[in-house]
């Protein structure tokens, strides 16, 4: 939109005009979405017939956007034909569309305060240690009452090896509590009324951190897991070298996003399980050494570590955060030599952009002159 304003605003101020025949993809345009909008609304007169008839809009707002479209093509041809107002208008247009679509989406949802949104969600009978778990984006209320969530909010779901609604992966992620919302229909994810679906304690919730001595490796994790002692054994997708014995203990003594520090006793090697989502962007050192993490039951993360007390650093530091912070850093640096370079030679740059001057053969200079090709230059006159 910001290029084809551009160009608009450039064929105006040059005084130029589109031939006709050359926007004959409009016409296709406002055909096409006319054509959409009355096949659409006779399918909603059928609506018997077609079940997925319901995912469409109502007729009154396909035509309603129908009508933005066709003004919108109106404006732009009306510019691309040197049109002078109808720049104004499409910036008119988009503002009041723009505004009024965000402030009719918000307004689905009165204003209230943090505390209504909190108390919006129905909360777990208990409120002690271990997660939560709930598929709806209202579960993010959770966080306001100091519950902790199993997943977080996002746009583009991730893919996982186990099922998160699974019992067998809650229990990995240490879900304590899971909300069961079966058959429940809910207008708005940001509104779930007091009473509404029931929740389920999840059995023997695994701990945050917690230490093994068995491990094997697994190609299908959705159907080994079904198979073993999730309390004894680990799923891994590469071999280990673990020693046998009891297992250690583990300790989380800071727990803040992208950084995890944890403190482990034990007295063989063994394999240290940290029910975080596993990402290549996770680093972890020991005393400074990097050590290797490794993908436990196909979505959490795992680590080999050696006897005695160790502590152990789990940090989230992705190359693409790397490479943002130089390329940022980067632009940081030259808008700083830009802005020097400007207050430095104020000069220069208006003499730069101001029009250059012509050689005297260019035939508009020569009109300028008051002469015409062929003619001789009088004397005395510059």
């Amino acid at each position: 939109a910001a290029v084809a304003l551009a160009d608009l605003t450039g064929l105006l101020r040059r005084g130029e005009r589109v031939p006709w025949r050359l926007l004959w993809p409009f016409a296709a345009l406002a055909s096409l979405s006319v054509a959409t909008t009355a096949t659409a609304a006779w399918f909603s007169s059928q609506a018997a017939h077609y079940s997925w008839v319901a995912h469409l809009a109502s007729v009154k707002h396909s035509v309603f956007g129908l009508a933005l479209i066709l003004v919108a093509t109106a404006l732009v041809v009306a510019a691309a034909r040197g049109a002078r107002w109808s720049l104004y208008a499409i910036v008119v247009l988009m503002v009041v569309d723009i505004t009024a679509w965000g402030v009719f989406w918000i307004w689905k949802v009165p204003p209230r305060s943090l505390a209504a949104a909190a108390d919006a969600h129905t909360v777990p009978p208990d409120a002690g240690a271990g997660r939560v778990y709930s598929r709806w984006n209202a579960a993010n209320a959770l966080t306001l009452r100091g519950y902790q969530l199993s997943h977080g909010y996002f746009t583009f779901v991730p893919a996982r090896e186990l099922d998160p609604a699974g019992v067998t992966a809650q229990r990995l992620a240490g879900v304590r509590w899971a909300l069961n919302t079966e058959g429940l229909q809910v207008k708005s994810p940001y509104e779930y009324p007091q009473g509404h679906g029931s929740w389920i304690e999840v059995p023997e919730p695994m701990p945050r951190v917690r230490m093994v001595t068995r491990a094997m490796v697994s190609t299908s994790i959705a159907g080994d897991v079904q198979k073993i002692d999730i309390a004894e054994t680990a799923l891994l997708d590469e071999p280990v070298e673990l020693q046998k014995g009891e297992a250690g203990t583990a300790k989380i003594v800071t727990d803040r996003p992208g950084w995890i520090e944890v403190v482990t006793s034990s007295a063989s090697r063994q394999l240290l399980i940290l029910s975080e989502s596993y990402h290549p962007g996770w680093q972890a050192t020991e005393e400074g050494r990097p050590i290797k993490i490794i993908r436990a039951y196909g979505d959490f993360q795992a680590s080999v570590v050696e006897p005695g007390e160790r502590r152990i650093i789990f940090r989230f530091r992705p190359a693409s955060f790397l490479t943002g912070a130089w390329i940022s850093s980067l632009g940081v640096g030259l808008a700083f030599i830009v802005f020097v370079f400007v207050l430095r030679f104020p000069r220069l740059l208006r003499s730069n952009a101001g029009d250059r001057r012509k050689p005297a053969t260019d035939p508009d200079s020569i009109d300028r002159l008051g002469l015409r090709p062929g003619s001789a230059v009088l004397p005395g006159r510059q």
